[in-house]
């Protein structure tokens, strides 16, 4: 991985994004979180944003949507505890992981960051 700084800096743009279309209660879908999530990924591997390594990333996100039932309590507590201001990561990660999943279908084509 390049940069960590830089990539973890990319990656909480596209939780921001994630951040605001989960509040809105909008579904997943292929847009600018995706495609953030997607180029932080691409950038920290040296690697191109083409269909290839979208469904390359799929893989590796998609075997840990499969969370710990304590992870998920633990996020949901965090959000009883601060009134829902923090993002519960359990649901951003899934919003991602199905956006993702949507983007690669060809539903919406991704754009170059």
């Amino acid at each position: 991985m390049r940069d960590a700084p830089a990539f973890y800096g990319e990656i909480d743009d596209a939780v921001v994004l994630t951040a605001a279309a989960v509040t809105q209660g909008l579904p997943p879908s292929a847009g600018d979180a995706v495609n953030a999530f997607v180029s932080a990924h691409a950038r920290a591997r040296r690697e191109s944003d083409i269909p290839a390594f979208r469904a390359y990333l799929h893989g590796l996100v998609s075997r840990s949507s499969g969370f710990d039932p304590r992870l998920e309590r633990y996020w949901a507590l965090v959000g009883t505890v601060t009134g829902g201001r923090v993002l519960n990561m359990t649901v951003a990660h899934r919003w991602l992981t199905d956006g993702l999943s949507i983007s690669m279908a060809g539903t919406a084509p991704p754009t170059s960051r």
